[in-house]
């Protein structure tokens, strides 16, 4: 993405903070979720996590803890800390994706079977964390 994608995003969000609708709103919050995920394509982790801790929050209270994209933020920022190595928040953010998602979703769902095979797949980084093995030689191993 370039930086005229950014300031685009940037503009999106605040014309929807000052323009017609308000900060706690759902497009507000998908706003602020693209533009974490264009500045978590740049490597820039620090400003890319409050954006989607933001975006989870306003989907809590707009939409509700039960809501599909109230999981899809918890799915986002599992996936922003399985990527940053916090595999212990990575499972904890991703089940409670599951959680949702499970009571709104058929099983067969994409969104639900991809969310399970990435818990187990943290689920098994965490078993292997734990025996001690070298997860940067594992990187190094399947790049």
């Amino acid at each position: 993405m370039t930086r005229k994608s950014l300031t685009a995003l940037q503009k999106n969000i605040k014309d929807k903070r000052g323009g017609f609708r308000r900060e706690s709103h759902p497009d507000t919050a998908t706003s602020y979720n693209n533009l974490a995920g264009l500045y978590y394509s740049l490597g820039d982790y620090e400003k890319a996590l409050p954006l989607y801790q933001k975006a989870l929050k306003i989907h809590k209270e707009v939409l509700g803890e039960g809501h599909p994209s109230t999981a899809a933020s918890y799915n986002n920022l599992s996936v922003f800390y399985f990527n940053t190595g916090e595999l212990k928040r990575a499972k904890e953010y991703m089940q409670k994706a599951i959680d949702i998602w499970e009571k709104v979703l058929p099983a067969n769902h994409p969104d639900l079977v991809d969310s399970k095979e990435g818990l187990e797949m943290i689920e098994l980084m965490l078993m292997m964390e734990e025996a001690g093995v070298d997860m940067e030689d594992l990187k190094k191993l399947f790049g």
